[in-house]
Formats: structure tokens, C-alpha cells, sequence
């Protein structure tokens, strides 16, 4: 039998405190309540910059990708002819995604004051 005291999320018991110990529920209820407040006071420069972020990273991983898939083909099957697109595929279309990204990129312009008029 004990006094719950909502203001210091303790429970009294006879003179002593017993800490409240939240269950996983509340935990979960927490942890999405800190994620959507993040989500909500986000600052639109910071949204974009994830966002090219994300586009780089999304763009320079498909040529690995590629590349070690025909790479690893190779050594599975202990024939010489998958090294011929590992070697020219992943290469070429990571340069070709470099050239791209970098033509296309805007996060430098974002602040520009003449952006801003």
C-alpha cells in the first residue's frame, strides 16, 4: 500500500521512495514521442541535406554493388568471364554516377543570399 506521488514518479511507502520502473509499453510510447517531435521540429536545410545524403549514398552503392555481385560470381564459379563487367561496369558507372551527383548537387546554393530573393 502505497501514496503515488505523479510529480516524482515515485511510489512512498512508510518514509521510503521506491522508484517507478517504466514498462516496455511506456518505453516504446517515449522513444516515438522523442522520434516525432525530432520529426516535427526538423529544420527544412537539415531534411535536404539527409536527403542528398541519402541520394549519394543510394547512387555510389549500385556500381559496388554490381561490380562485387559479378566479382563474387566469379570466384563461385571459378570462370574467368564475370570479371569482365565487375572490372568495366563498376567502375564506369561509379564515375558516371560521380559526374552526375556532382553536376546536380545544390546543397552549396541552399543559403545563398540571392537564392533567399
Amino acid at each position: 500500500m502505497g501514496i503515488h506521488a505523479p510529480s516524482t514518479g515515485t511510489r512512498i511507502r512508510t518514509g521510503s521512495a521506491i522508484p517507478h520502473r517504466p514498462t516496455r509499453a511506456e518505453h516504446r510510447r517515449r522513444a516515438e514521442a522523442r522520434r516525432l517531435a525530432s520529426l516535427t521540429a526538423a529544420d527544412p536545410a537539415a531534411a535536404i541535406a539527409t536527403a542528398e545524403i541519402h541520394r549519394w549514398v543510394g547512387l555510389l552503392l549500385t556500381p559496388l554493388a554490381v561490380s562485387a555481385a559479378f566479382f563474387g560470381l566469379a570466384l563461385g564459379t571459378g570462370t574467368e568471364w564475370p570479371m569482365v563487367p565487375a572490372v568495366l561496369l563498376g567502375p564506369t558507372l561509379m564515375i558516371v554516377a560521380y559526374i552526375y551527383l556532382m553536376l546536380t548537387c545544390d546543397t552549396n546554393d541552399a543559403g545563398a543570399p540571392e537564392a533567399r530573393h
